[in-house]
């Protein structure tokens, strides 16, 4: 097959707009000699075709170059006109406002106006002595720059879908869990010490006023088996959940559910020592749950074995020491109800508003009910005591007296 030097100057364009500008090469079944070059980044050109041929039958032509021009556009969900750079300078010129035809010769363009898009687009055409070693090497550097392009996507998709927020929420219970074990070995491994650590306990929440404990609970794990279960079920959904949602969100559903869970537990539950995240898991499975109902791909066979998996993990997480069913459940709910807020369906208009208003009267609800809480009961005079003993006597000995005076204080009310 004889080489032209119109073919030489088409792959020089082609060469220089996917080194210089990120676009990628497009194959067409039909015509797979043709050369056409997609950048949806790309603002003003994202479809682009090099043709060095007269294109005599104009009609077909340009019939032909519609058509693949807007499966191109759907496929990089783009709009934007076709910039079709010709080599041949005696090619026919195409009258149709969707294609903007140019010749492109030897620092030559028809149009001085592309060079403000492609400023040295005349420059890199020019004649070569070896039209064959020519082609050869530009087909070779295409090529391993297209490999290159493709493994930096590759790598930009995998960070994308790395779930770094999960990641260092497991990092944190890790070592707070570390930080528990020191607690508990100086305290001679006693239930109180999780309550020192951090832990949920009813008891203090209420009398003390320690609502800093519906937080710092859900990151507290004081058995290394619930420890590694709870992070491995937390890992599996939220590499599924985390993608869906920006890393505000996702933070917003994580911690709101935990939040949300513990002040179940107050609300509904008697005076219990309680930790772990779990219903920052369940929170994040109806987070999850919500999303692919929401976007319509509940329908697909796999999005729905993976909700049953999501399911599954709830189910095998309820059954860990730590957080009540009541807990859970508010975390899911929570979870459900807020993923809602940022669902974007057509289909509904006004789910959004209507789910930012009930997690605004949700979230103020339970703040409200949980600070009406009066009493603890059962008390557990033994357990506080216990607590009592692990301040006293240390730099901590100030909020001994003040657990003391608190607990006095409730005891009386009770």
């Amino acid at each position: 097959m004889e080489i032209s030097k119109y073919d030489i100057y088409a792959y020089q364009i082609m060469h220089y707009l996917i080194t210089a500008y990120q676009y990628q090469v497009v194959r067409v079944d039909q015509y797979k000699e043709d050369l056409w070059l997609a950048n949806p980044k790309q603002e003003q050109y994202p479809v682009i075709r090099i043709s060095s041929q007269r294109m005599e039958k104009v009609d077909e032509n340009i019939a032909y170059l519609r058509n693949v021009h807007r499966k191109i556009l759907d496929m990089i969900h783009r709009e934007g006109h076709l910039l079709l750079l010709n080599t041949c300078p005696d090619c026919f010129l195409l009258d149709n406002p969707f294609i903007k035809q140019i010749r492109v010769g030897p620092h030559s363009v028809s149009d001085i106006m592309i060079l403000q898009t492609f400023r040295n687009l005349a420059e890199v055409v020019h004649d070569v002595e070896d039209p064959k070693e020519e082609m050869a090497r530009l087909a070779r550097s295409i090529e391993e720059t297209q490999i290159l392009q493709q493994k930096k996507f590759i790598a930009k998709v995998k960070r994308s879908l790395r779930p770094d927020i999960t990641i260092t929420v497991m990092a944190f219970c890790v070592l707070y869990a570390f930080v528990n074990y020191i607690i508990s070995m100086a305290t001679k491994g006693s239930i109180a010490s999780w309550i020192a650590a951090g832990a949920y306990y009813k008891m203090n929440v209420v009398a003390a006023h320690e609502y800093w404990r519906l937080l710092s609970a859900g990151f507290l794990h004081a058995d290394i088996i619930v420890l590694l279960f709870s992070m491995y079920a937390l890992y599996q959904i939220g590499k599924l959940c985390e993608p869906l949602f920006t890393k505000g969100q996702y933070l917003a559903v994580l911690i709101g559910s935990i939040f949300t869970g513990y002040v179940c537990m107050l609300i509904g539950n008697g005076n219990a020592i309680a930790y772990g995240i779990s219903s920052g898991i369940w929170g994040i499975s109806g987070a999850y749950i919500a999303s692919v109902f929401g976007n319509g791909s509940y329908h697909l066979p796999m999005i729905r074995y993976m909700v049953l998996k999501v399911l599954l993990f709830d189910i095998f997480v309820w059954l860990l020491p730590g957080m009540s069913f009541l807990g859970n459940l508010g975390g899911m709910v929570f979870g459900m109800v807020i993923t809602m807020s940022f669902v974007k369906n057509k289909k509904w208009p006004k789910l959004r508003t209507h789910a930012k208003a009930a997690t605004s009267l949700l979230f103020v609800s339970l703040c409200v009910l949980g600070l009406s809480i009066q009493t603890v009961t059962p008390l557990q005079p033994e357990m506080d005591q216990e607590i009592i003993q692990i301040f006293t006597h240390t730099p901590m000995d100030g909020y001994a007296r003040y657990l003391k005076s608190c607990y006095n204080k409730q005891y009386r009310l009770e």
